[in-house]
């Protein structure tokens, strides 16, 4: 494994940025991000950090951001965590639910920007919503339109009946696909499997077995699993030319029939946002978490090759149409 501590210069940033041998000033903000193995496969922190250039001018040659490997392996989590409450950071920044809740359980008095696809609370980041007693504020990316994904994908394509549902069990456990999907694909003349994988060899094990090349067409639910590993699948898919709908615009861009997708790209804004309320002395836990407020249909008429291109009738409703 890399260093567990890394520092990372940033041309885009410099200001931002501080060597490891320094120490930090008292008129500076040590900023904590708990992120992936190594600087270099954590696109999450680059997005973070160049997001940093929006800080007023009399925070951003003050913060010195420091990334500190937590994922992916569970084991280092806790690690991790406590190492960067040692330094006492003026804030800590936990990108995902996992890194949040890992946080929240050391129950350490420093203020905490977190970033959520699921029910923050579900999931046990936050007590409420309103007003917290942590200090903990956030984003929480809303995503509930699994049964809209498969409305859309029986529109684009009419023929299919049997689906394959893929996510991992986090993903599963937020939205109670197990019990609440079945009911929307029978109301849509769907007959749904929900499969379930967490890493690379159960998604393995879920594209060799052979049924799995039965199903008349596939949704690939925006779970973590899909964020590591849907370059795999979708390459799956292509080969057996399965219908398929995605949660990530991206993956429409490069090359997917259709996605339908809760807007993301607001999370790094507002992150920059809170942290500013944060530094200037505004308590965690009386700022709003912040919620998306734009949903994104993107169809690609004429999809990669191996892929069944989407009734005109969809193609019509897309607010984007990617050729």
């Amino acid at each position: 494994m890399a260093n567990a501590l890394v520092w990372m210069a940033v041309a885009a940033t410099p200001a931002i940025l501080l060597q490891s041998d320094s120490s930090i000033a008292p008129s500076q903000f040590l900023v904590i991000y708990l992120g992936r193995e190594t600087v270099t496969d954590d696109p999450r922190f680059e997005a973070f950090t160049h997001s940093l250039e929006r800080l007023p001018a009399d925070l951003r040659n003050r913060v010195r951001l420091k990334h500190v490997a937590a994922l992916p392996e569970m084991t280092r989590l806790e690690e991790a965590v406590s190492e960067a409450i040692q330094m006492r950071p003026a804030v800590i920044v936990a990108p995902s639910t996992a890194t949040a809740k890992a946080v929240r359980d050391k129950s350490a008095p420093i203020p905490v920007l977190f970033s959520s696809f699921t029910d923050p609370v579900r999931s046990r980041v936050v007590d409420s919503m309103g007003q917290r007693t942590e200090p903990f504020t956030g984003v929480w990316m809303e995503d509930d339109l699994d049964g809209k994904r498969l409305e859309f994908l029986r529109d684009a394509y009419p023929q299919i009946r049997t689906v394959a549902v893929l996510m991992d069990r986090p993903w599963e456990s937020n939205c109670n696909a197990m019990s609440r999907l079945p009911r929307v694909a029978n109301s849509l003349g769907l007959d749904i499997t929900v499969l379930l994988a967490d890493d690379a060899e159960e998604v393995q094990r879920v594209l060799d077995d052979p049924q799995a090349a039965k199903f008349d067409a596939w949704y690939l639910a925006p779970s973590g699993m899909a964020t590591l590993h849907a370059e795999t699948v979708l390459a799956r898919l292509r080969a057996w030319g399965k219908p398929v709908i995605v949660g990530r615009t991206q993956y429409v861009v490069d090359g997917a029939p259709i996605s339908y997708m809760v807007d993301i790209d607001f999370r790094w804004p507002a992150m920059v946002e809170l942290l500013t309320r944060v530094l200037r002395g505004e308590a965690p836990g009386s700022i709003p978490i912040q919620r998306p407020y734009r949903i994104v249909l993107a169809v690609r008429p004429t999809p990669a090759k191996g892929f069944p291109p989407p009734s005109a009738q969809v193609v019509r409703q897309a607010d984007l149409v990617v050729r």
